[in-house]
């Protein structure tokens, strides 16, 4: 077995529901107590969850902490956990020591109804212009400044 066959098991076992892994590990969550894995983080990251990289980088570290408490030091699944979280840091060393600030304003601007050509009915020939009611609520924009 290669090295990719095992890491492609170890990612599947950590990105695998949390309904399948709690029924092949019944007494898992006697043992931890906040349960993590890859795939719930990457739906956070989707679903824009976390506010910050930290918040992210700590439910990654929490996979992994959950791993080497859970299995023994023997077990094939700890060891390529150790491996995949040295892989994790050394990645993380090339990111910035620091977070560029997101800033998100919102700005306001008034409705504006959409300009469209009159509409002819095929039952007349007479052009039916679409009416439309200006709102009086206001549009928002958002605008993202990164410093």
């Amino acid at each position: 077995m290669n090295c990719m066959t095992c890491f492609s098991c170890f990612v599947k076992l950590f990105t695998s529901s949390k309904l399948k892994l709690l029924f092949v590990l019944q007494d898992y969550l006697t043992v931890v107590k906040k349960p993590m894995d890859f795939g719930t983080i990457k739906k956070n990251i989707e679903d824009h969850v976390y506010t910050d990289a930290e918040e992210a980088l700590a439910d990654c570290q929490q996979v992994f902490d959950n791993c080497f408490l859970y299995n023994k030091p023997q077990d094939d699944i700890y060891f390529m956990a150790k491996q995949l979280e040295a892989v994790y840091q050394e990645k993380l060393k090339a990111f910035p020591d620091h977070e560029p600030e997101v800033r998100v304003t919102k700005t306001t601007k008034p409705a504006v109804a959409p300009k469209s050509a009159p509409v002819t009915s095929s039952s007349a020939s007479t052009p039916i212009t679409p009416t439309t009611k200006k709102s009086k609520e206001d549009v928002s924009s958002t605008s993202v400044q990164v410093t």
